[in-house]
C-alpha cells in the first residue's frame, strides 16, 4: 500500500511513469543542450506592449469613450404624444368641430 501511494506521489510529480522507471528524457553525452530563443530588444518592448493587462485594460476604456462620444451626439429619437383625456369617447354626440377648438 506505502509503495502504491509512493508510486501515485511520484505520477502526479511527473517524475516516474507506472513501470518506476524515470520518465525524463535521456540526453547522450553528445548532444548539444537546446540554446534558448533569442529576440531582439524590439520584439522584446513590443510583446511586453501587446500583453500588458494594465495597457489593455486602459485601450478598452478609450474604446468606451469614444463610444460614449458618437452616442452623446446623436439626437433623441422623436416621439408621438396623444391626450386622449378631454375626446367625447363615450358621447360621441357631442364630438363636433366646436369641441376640438
Amino acid at each position: 500500500m506505502a509503495a502504491a501511494a509512493l508510486g501515485f506521489a511520484a505520477l502526479a510529480n511527473g517524475q516516474a511513469n507506472p513501470t518506476g522507471t524515470s520518465t525524463a528524457p535521456q540526453t547522450s553525452a553528445n548532444s548539444p543542450a537546446p540554446t534558448p530563443a533569442q529576440i531582439t530588444l524590439d520584439d522584446a518592448i513590443r510583446m511586453a506592449l501587446l500583453h500588458n493587462h494594465a495597457l489593455q485594460a486602459m485601450r478598452t476604456t478609450i474604446q468606451q469613450s469614444q463610444a460614449e462620444e458618437v452616442t452623446a451626439n446623436l439626437r433623441p429619437n422623436p416621439t408621438l404624444g396623444l391626450d386622449a383625456q378631454f375626446l367625447p369617447i363615450f358621447q360621441p354626440n357631442q364630438f363636433s368641430s366646436d369641441y376640438i377648438d
